[in-house]
């Protein structure tokens, strides 16, 4: 491979107590969380909206954030759910989960904004400056050029956990037996459907229909629904050829789901294609190892940890890699699974947190957590967790957990006793 070498000064263009990488549900909640909690807080996105896949891809509705009558997402997402009700645009004639995402980005940029957030668009973090164990600064590249910033503390919220991995902290990626992640989607919206099932989802064999099977939800504007029926394989969300090819092969088939939905599915007949996701939606890329690995074990045994920051009720739902065909395992009714404090602390950095899809987890741990409600609740957990830190003079790991876990409660998040109060 040929290389050429260039060197060159690089501006440091802001400084801050806390920055945060990434717009999407955990990067969202992290800002927000730690400006509150008094940190000077900076909040990066690469596209020129926040809400990540749920409206740069259309990942719509947001799925479980309860378990029978227990919500176990709270806090900043239910302000958010709240917002969204006052406007009109979560529920209603729709999935009861189901929300407006022009409606979303604006709402989003609201909260950040008000909280006292330094929020800046159309930012790509490309490198971070180290020194022993601690990141003295990210590289970011944008319209401006290539600046570098400073903070005291850091929060990947990538999703592809581009910042950790770019300062070097260990990660893994897919399963194990061969490294492949589950395949990427695009969505996209119908408008003119007559069919009133708010959520549908049942299997056909049919060549234009790359998952085996029908799949769409309701949206809160009356005749619009929202389908989840692309998959492209064996894409590397890290390589820019793949991406490419993703997005072109997701509208190719988008054109082949239309015309086989408004042929064969009741209420489809006079139906039209409204809007597509304006990228390809990735369920899966890099995972930052971190002081603790969540487990397919812990997922399914509902595993409790005295440090958790977080819980989750959603399935196990590894969409299969290489073809069609979905791998689901439900959780016993009722029940739920925490996610601890340690998941999102790398395992080299001692002023790196992480949130999101990346934290520290197996392949199949992974495809449960990896959902938007519980995003949230660790975005808001790295946020607090981050800005007490600051304001203590430590690093992430020396923060005393139960103490976040307190200041979490405060905050009208779902905080599950210890196991040791019980």
């Amino acid at each position: 491979m040929e290389m050429y070498t260039q060197v060159k000064n690089i501006e440091i263009s802001k400084t801050a107590d806390v920055i945060v990488a990434g717009g999407g549900p955990a990067g969202v909640a992290a800002a927000i969380a730690s400006a509150r909690k008094g940190g000077n807080t900076i909040l990066l996105e690469r596209n020129g909206f926040l809400g990540g896949m749920g409206s740069a891809a259309l990942v719509n509705p947001f799925m479980s954030f309860s378990s029978g009558k227990t919500q176990l997402v709270k806090g900043i997402f239910q302000e958010m759910i709240d917002r969204l009700k006052e406007a009109g645009a979560f529920g209603g004639a729709g999935h009861a989960w189901s929300f407006d995402p022009e409606i979303y980005k604006y709402v989003l940029n609201e909260m950040v904004l008000d909280s006292g957030v330094r929020l800046q668009f159309h930012s790509f973090v490309v490198d971070a400056v180290t020194e022993a164990n601690v990141i003295k600064g990210i590289i970011i590249e944008s319209k401006s050029g290539r600046q570098m910033l400073r903070a005291k503390t850091f929060i990947d919220c990538t999703g592809d956990g581009d910042l950790a991995a770019r300062a070097g902290a260990e990660f893994k990626i897919g399963r194990e037996s061969d490294g492949q992640c589950q395949p990427a989607s695009i969505m996209f919206k119908m408008g003119g459907v007559t069919n009133r099932k708010k959520a549908c989802e049942y299997a056909v064999e049919d060549e234009r229909l790359p998952q085996g099977r029908v799949l769409f939800f309701k949206m809160p504007r009356d005749g619009e629904v929202m389908i989840n029926m692309t998959r492209i394989v064996n894409v590397d969300a890290l390589n820019v050829d793949d991406l490419t090819r993703a997005e072109i092969e997701g509208r190719k088939q988008i054109k082949e789901i239309v015309e086989y939905m408004q042929e064969n599915v009741v209420g489809f007949e006079n139906s039209y294609l409204v809007t597509t996701g304006p990228q390809i939606g990735i369920r899966e890329s890099r995972r930052i190892m971190g002081e603790y690995v969540l487990t397919a074990d812990d997922v399914l045994e509902c595993r409790r940890f005295d440090d958790a920051i977080a819980s989750c009720s959603y399935m196990i739902d590894i969409h299969n890699p290489t073809g069609a065909g979905t791998e689901k395992v439900i959780l016993p009714k009722g029940q739920w699974y925490d996610i601890p404090y340690r998941c999102l602390l790398p395992k080299v950095f001692d002023n790196l947190l992480v949130a999101g899809r990346c934290i520290s987890s197996t392949h199949e741990a992974h495809s449960s957590l990896r959902i938007q409600p519980t995003c949230y609740a660790m975005g808001q957990a790295a946020g607090m967790a981050a800005a007490m830190s600051v304001n203590q003079g430590i690093h992430p790991k020396s923060l005393n957990a139960a103490e976040l876990r307190a200041n979490l409660l405060k905050e009208n998040c779902f905080i599950r006793e210890s196991i040791s109060s019980v």
